[in-house]
């Protein structure tokens, strides 16, 4: 097992904390070392025990990692139980942990009655403004939000495009869920994010009856932001409404070539950005003048020859909608 420099003070923590608990115990076992330390510091169970947390090892390296963020600020994207909040409480001044769900932040918040340092907010990365943070002096940045792909690409381009004084972001469940890996792999590739340290888990590790072949969580720091907020609805699928909203025609993907790829129903055709215009789209044999909104999660496609305006609105968008609406959205 190879261990990074700032992992060992954890380890003879938790050694320490065994032998003094039990003189007989096995301090061999590094597993144990974790979980033990994760247990008595209140980190909560190991990922093997509650699939929806990390695992002890992951809690103990990330906590080792930032042992030396007592004067920085950091902002948890899903807080779950509150179990990572706590670790992150330890290490930062101040803590602004984020859910979707009021069940999930009360219950972190009674987890943790007794830190001062954290503020409990509920807050949605698809439907909130993530510029109510940008006024904000937040150096890091613990995203376990949404896994998929589309979801996880939108939230790393909202904090390299938005929250300028964040340097370094930390990623959970890297290795089990493959949207994640794909989108942080994409970030790495571009060189906007670097990888700095591998948390938990290692490649083989089991879990959900599955051999995973990375590690389970990632830290990066920020080595290029996205300056330009107008390519972000490219390699973006939309939901197209025509002229009404209720009325679903078919899917759009605005390709990297340029390409505009619908869902079968209606031709494809391309997208590009005309001087004096702004951006222009064609598919269904029509030509259409193209107004975003500010995040790209909506637009607004006008006729070129009649005038008439239709609706596109983000797959993921509208998913996450239907989810919420049917209560299962956490």
């Amino acid at each position: 097992l190879a261990l990074q420099p700032w992992d060992m003070r954890w380890l003879i923590a938790a050694w320490l904390y065994i032998v003094l608990a039990d003189p007989s115990a096995d301090i061999g076992s590094v597993a144990q070392s974790y979980r033990a330390l994760s247990l008595a510091r209140g980190y909560g169970p190991d990922k093997s025990e509650d699939g929806y947390t990390v695992s002890s090892k992951f809690k103990a390296q990330l906590a080792a990692f930032f042992a030396d963020a007592g004067n920085q600020t950091v902002l948890e994207v899903g807080s779950y139980m509150g179990y990572v909040t706590r670790v992150l409480s330890d290490c930062f001044r101040t803590v602004l942990t984020l859910d979707t769900s009021q069940h999930f932040l009360d219950q972190n918040r009674q987890h943790n009655q007794d830190r001062g340092n954290v503020v409990y907010l509920r807050f949605h990365t698809a439907f909130d403004d993530w510029g109510f943070f940008a006024s904000n002096d937040i150096q890091v940045v613990f995203l376990d939000a949404e896994h998929d792909y589309a979801n996880v690409k939108r939230d790393v381009g909202n904090i390299l495009r938005l929250l300028t004084t964040v340097s370094t972001v930390v990623f959970d469940d890297y290795g089990a869920e493959l949207g994640v890996r794909q989108a942080v792999d994409e970030f790495v590739a571009s060189g906007h994010l670097e990888v700095v340290a591998e948390l938990g888990e290692q490649p083989g590790w089991v879990y959900g009856g599955r051999t995973i072949d990375a590690p389970e969580g990632l830290v990066t720091t920020i080595v290029k932001r996205l300056e330009d907020p107008e390519s972000t609805f490219v390699n973006v699928r939309y939901a197209w409404y025509g002229q009404s909203f209720t009325a679903f025609v078919d899917t759009l993907w605005f390709r990297p070539d340029q390409q505009v790829e619908s869902g079968g129903s209606i031709g494809g055709g391309g997208w590009a950005f005309a001087e004096g215009a702004g951006w222009i789209g064609s598919w269904d044999g029509k030509k259409f003048l193209l107004t975003f909104n500010k995040y790209h999660t909506s637009f607004v496609a006008q006729d070129w020859e009649t005038g008439a305006e239709s609706v596109g609105v983000r797959l993921d968008f509208v998913k996450s909608m239907f989810v919420k609406m049917g209560g299962a959205f956490h």
